[in-house]
């Protein structure tokens, strides 16, 4: 999967991806725009989930590859980004220490008048520690375990194609598995 050269740490595209089902939103009847982290999360390790979440999921981005230097996708809020504070995520524990991979992952769902948005992003590593972005929690979703052996890698998130709600309204998780043998950052 990786060649260590140098200082160096090369990840390389792994075909075992897993994306959980959405959550929030509407099932049905709304035409959606789809954000992904796969491409990104399958080639390199993520370091960072950063975001803003008050009532709903406003935005959300991550950074991958051991620098952090590679951008993912922006995950809703196109307009507010620069106007809104943000939380920051660090997720490089992750990748070398046991106790911190990310073992679950969820979200809470807000009213119907936003369109039952995500509200944030939790997430649970194996020792118990939760890591969230956004505080408020309408509905809150179960748990989804990621699968043995896989890695938390980001985000597929779904936003109205109108543009009208450029929020967050469903989001569903993406993990990995790095073939044996792969080193960490």
């Amino acid at each position: 999967m990786g060649v260590k050269t140098g200082l160096q740490f090369q990840f390389w595209l792994t075909t075992d991806i897993y994306i959980s089902p959405f959550l929030c939103g509407y099932p049905s009847g709304v035409s959606y725009i789809t954000n992904s982290d796969r491409n990104l999360g399958s080639t390199y390790p993520i370091q960072t989930l950063s975001g803003y979440a008050d009532k709903v999921l406003d935005f959300a981005a991550s950074t991958f590859d051991c620098n952090g230097q590679v951008q993912g996708v922006l995950h809703g809020g196109f307009n507010s980004t620069l106007s809104k504070p943000n939380v920051s995520l660090d997720l490089r524990p992750q990748l070398t220490d046991p106790k911190m991979r990310i073992a679950s992952f969820s979200t809470c769902c807000a009213a119907e008048s936003y369109g039952y948005a995500a509200q944030g992003i939790m997430l649970q590593t194996a020792n118990g520690t939760q890591l969230s972005l956004g505080g408020s929690c309408g509905t809150p979703q179960d748990w989804i375990r990621v699968p043995d052996g896989f890695t938390f890698a980001g985000l597929v998130t779904q936003s109205p194609a109108d543009g009208s709600k450029d929020w967050v309204h469903r989001v569903a998780f993406v993990a990995v598995l790095y073939p044996a043998g792969t080193a960490a950052c």
